[in-house]
């Protein structure tokens, strides 16, 4: 899949949703936004392509367990910020509500534990998620030896693609 005819939901701080339009397009779960823009990808960005076009989808809708954008997680700050969380959480319902029968590849890595409020975000958004009816929920191969869904950069290219069941939140 090519990256081009790419909008953002953001600026340079913060990235609340960055997508390639298509009449079915595969949602990804990542951790947190770094470099990809509406113009450029970066290796995560890159990946996902490569994923969805893998997979069938004709685009994608990128979101994010918490929306600061940096490459490195360790540089998010120490506690959560709740109105940060709450426009993630309504950006993320609103493009999710766009999508009839939804396919969420939740792919958020061992980088979750970097952070404790980063897992109480996901429990919320999945709890958001789970209400909608047809909603599909899938990740990269098993889960890591930590109990989480694996990271796109994380993957091989030929990984399984299989059901995501989460062992812990």
């Amino acid at each position: 899949m090519d990256y081009s005819n790419i909008s953002m939901l953001g600026d340079d701080k913060v990235r609340y949703v960055l997508k390639k339009e298509g009449k079915n397009p595969l949602i990804v779960l990542g951790i947190n936004p770094s470099t990809a823009d509406d113009v450029r990808p970066d290796r995560t960005m890159t990946r996902v392509c490569g994923f969805a076009d893998k997979m069938g989808f004709d685009g994608f809708v990128m979101l994010n367990v918490y929306p600061l954008r940096t490459p490195k997680i360790e540089e998010l700050p120490g506690e959560l910020n709740i109105d940060l969380h709450q426009n993630n959480l309504s950006h993320i319902v609103k493009e999710i509500s766009k999508i009839e029968n939804p396919t969420i590849l939740v792919a958020h890595g061992n980088s979750i534990s970097k952070k404790k409020y980063l897992r109480l975000c996901l429990k919320d958004i999945l709890k958001e998620l789970t209400q909608f009816k047809g909603a599909k929920f899938i990740q990269l191969g098993d889960l890591t030896n930590e109990g989480n869904p694996r990271h796109p950069l994380m993957s091989r290219a030929d990984i399984e693609i299989k059901e995501y069941k989460s062992k812990k939140i």
